[in-house]
């Protein structure tokens, strides 16, 4: 007997959630388990849906087109809904994101968990002002003892939300092994892009904004002697964000924004390190991914780089203060190096962090709630 897995999101935007969603789908084992994926509203970037991702693999959506502020108002309607729609006794629901947990958290007598992507209380106050976040907060708290698991993406998000009483384990998320890029192929790909062979490129893949901390980054550039480096921003946010990044970058050639970029594979060919300089992550797809193509990652020192770094480097000494654009100077400044090489960076990664050791361990949930 199939289990029919009911996976709930805000939408089908691309972004890190939903890609760790297509990454579990795509390796799920289709003899034992049936996914169908409710999408609460059209996110208004229609540009970047990917819908076609999972009807290419022939995954059902239900699209539920809700206004944001209908979801607000009827989270226990919408619960009752999809609770009587998929009513099968065999049937887990597993929600991604806030209103997505908020639903299954008012389901009853379901089968019901959900995956926690950020530290609530730091995203929401960088999202939204003061009084939003601290409302969002404590209702995102206040669900999760009512689900019977919770799957934090990692150990220090388990640690950040033990005290809520919640029961946690830790499913990491996990990244698909790319296809190898050969020498030739990446000077080719240098030389189309208009980047030099002794070019150092430090890329940043990720939303422009505060939590993300472009700002650092560029001033770190500015303040470094160093003449043969660029770093790529690849990715995009609020019109007012990138006008100011932009100019305060100014004229530097070392500094490149490549707008949104929905295929990473020629960027991370160009690429010889990732950066991140972010004030707070969940379990990063873009580090995930670096790591993969054995790239060796400068990161903030924020609790999950501090995880990434020890489990794969086996030190922390590349993490620097995302609230001084110096310390990050003095990495940029005196060379990048960690001991250890390409090819056993990609190697850990991969025992650690591919998309199929992920959905195993999903399964393993899976299995374990209908048993209940």
């Amino acid at each position: 007997m199939k289990i029919n897995i009911i996976y709930i999101v805000p939408s089908l935007i691309e972004c890190g959630p939903i890609n760790v969603l297509y990454n579990l789908v795509k390796h799920l084992d289709r003899n034992h388990f049936e996914p169908i994926i409710v999408e609460l509203r059209e996110h208004p970037l229609i540009d970047r849906h990917n819908h076609m991702w999972f009807e290419n693999q022939g995954i059902k959506i239900d699209r539920r087109n809700y206004s944001l502020w209908y979801i607000q108002m009827n989270i226990k309607r919408i619960a009752k809904e999809l609770s009587n729609k998929y009513s099968e006794p065999n049937t887990v629901f597993h929600a991604h994101c806030h209103y997505p947990t908020l639903i299954t958290a008012a389901m009853k007598g379901r089968h019901t968990m959900n995956t926690i992507h950020n530290i609530c209380d730091e995203d929401y106050a960088m999202q939204f002002n003061r009084w939003i976040a601290c409302y969002m907060a404590y209702r995102f708290h206040k669900s999760l003892k009512k689900l019977p698991l919770c799957a934090a993406i990692c150990d220090s998000m388990k640690d950040y939300y033990v005290d809520d009483g919640a029961n946690l384990t830790v499913v990491h998320n996990g990244v698909e092994i790319p296809q190898i890029i050969s020498d030739n192929e990446k000077l080719l790909i240098r030389e189309k892009v208009g980047i030099s062979s002794n070019t150092i490129v430090m890329l940043y893949p990720a939303e422009l904004g505060e939590r993300k901390n472009q700002k650092c980054i560029i001033e770190a550039v500015k303040l470094s002697k160093r003449t043969d480096i660029v770093i790529l921003f690849a990715g995009m946010g609020k019109e007012a964000i990138e006008m100011m990044l932009k100019k305060f970058a100014g004229h530097d050639s070392r500094i490149r924004f490549l707008g949104y970029q929905k295929d990473m594979r020629e960027w991370w060919a160009v690429a010889d390190y990732m950066i991140s300089a972010a004030y707070s992550e969940g379990m990063p797809m873009a580090v995930l991914e670096a790591l993969m193509h054995g790239k060796l990652c400068i990161l903030s020192d924020i609790p999950i780089h501090r995880q990434i770094a020890t489990s794969v480097y086996g030190s922390d000494a590349i993490l620097f203060d995302p609230n001084s654009p110096q310390a990050l100077v003095s990495i940029i400044d005196n060379g990048f190096a960690c001991g250890i090489s390409e090819q056993e960076i990609a190697a850990k990664a991969k025992m650690i962090y591919s998309s199929e050791i992920m959905t195993r361990n999903y399964e393993k949930c899976y299995n374990e709630l209908v048993k209940c």
